[in-house]
């Protein structure tokens, strides 16, 4: 049984997940990760030539929609073709060194214009809508999260896994026998690492059928059942730990197999608690990256 929660993670107001800093954010619900091949460098390139090109764009329907079908071309069919992939999609911020709308109109070169109308989706849609994690992950996994990740690329692929989260940390708190206090997890700290290590292991899980890294890697947020992960953990009979290999698409030809998975997994909880728990007794840090509104 988790000990209660500190207040602090519990009432602070809601964290704001979309854009983190300079150089965490999220575009995970605008497709980021669905184009062919969704590794970070590919998706960097990709982001990078597109904000390049846009700063040479009028501002003006006809030159938009042309570079709009352009980079669609450049980004190919999108391995998921329900799933809109939005080409307006670039790295903005002054640098720029994060994911973000290049229409939005607080964007370099947008004069304050809100030129979102253009996209598939349009403005409304693209002002309104957040996550569900935004709305069901509890709040200091929430917090927790945006100290954790000082990248937008692994960033984007761990704060939309509202259940792979969850259950990670939910065995995290059980084995320490209270709630962590993101207050107390520094980015550099040996239990910001731990915890790192643990939840990236769903960008590279080894443990899925071959050919399901790059889908894996998209991740379908919404909740309307489409694209539900292709596993096989029957192996497994833990109700927990088969959930947990649930959302990392887990599938085992063998007993062994499943016997080596559920270890690594355990290995990586067991490590991220002991850190966490040397943590717990180290004075309080002073963190500032709770971007709240």
């Amino acid at each position: 049984m988790v000990a209660a929660v500190s207040p602090h993670s519990v009432t602070s107001p809601r964290v704001y997940l979309c854009q983190v800093d300079a150089t965490t954010s999220c575009g995970a619900c605008c497709g980021l990760y669905n184009v062919a091949k969704n590794d970070q460098p590919t998706i960097t390139a990709l982001l990078t030539e597109r904000a390049a090109r846009f700063a040479e764009v009028p501002r003006e329907i006809g030159p938009i929609d042309a570079f709009a079908r352009w980079a669609a071309r450049r980004a190919g069919p999108p391995p998921l073709a329900d799933f809109h992939h939005c080409p307006f999609l670039g790295l903005i911020g002054a640098q720029p060194l994060r994911v973000g709308c290049l229409l939005h109109p607080l964007a370099r070169g947008n004069r304050g214009l809100d030129l979102r109308g253009l996209s598939y989706y349009g403005s409304f849609t693209c002002r309104t809508y957040f996550c569900p994690a935004s709305r069901s992950m509890a709040r200091r996994y929430q917090h927790l999260l945006t100290q954790l990740f000082s990248h937008w690329y692994p960033y984007g692929l761990i704060v939309t896994e509202t259940r792979l989260v969850t259950l990670l940390l939910e065995r995290v708190e059980s084995r320490l026998g209270h709630a962590i206090d993101p207050m107390r997890v520094a980015v550099t700290s040996s239990a910001g690492a731990a915890l790192r290590r643990l939840l990236t292991l769903k960008i590279d899980w080894p443990y899925r059928r071959q050919g399901d890294q790059t889908t894996a890697r998209i991740h379908y947020l919404f909740n309307d059942g489409a694209h539900r992960r292709s596993v096989k953990t029957a192996a497994i009979t833990d109700p927990i730990t088969a959930a947990m290999h649930q959302e990392l698409g887990s599938s085992f030809d063998s007993p062994d197999e499943a016997e080596a998975a559920r270890h690594r997994l355990e290995t990586a909880i067991d490590r991220a608690a002991a850190a966490l728990a040397q943590a717990t007794a180290a004075p309080l840090l002073d963190r500032s990256r709770h971007a709240t509104r």
